[in-house]
């Protein structure tokens, strides 16, 4: 999954934010490593049925 590049002043913000609550950043950074392992964990369960409906989908528009 590709990150979004901060601009300059998100940074600064980031790096103050840091400095006076660091565990604001700790918490958030482990929530969306929590979210991001989720979503794949999702994602690889649902891909037999995605390929199943997709495949049926064009089958069907094949055959009208």
């Amino acid at each position: 999954m590709d990150e979004v590049p901060l601009s300059e002043l998100e940074l600064i913000e980031v790096i103050e934010l840091q400095k006076e609550r660091p565990e604001i950043i700790r918490n958030q950074a482990r929530c969306y490593r929590c979210f991001q392992r989720r979503f794949f964990e999702t994602a690889d369960r649902l891909r037999p049925t995605i390929v199943a409906v997709g495949l049926r989908a064009l089958r069907l528009e094949y055959e009208a």
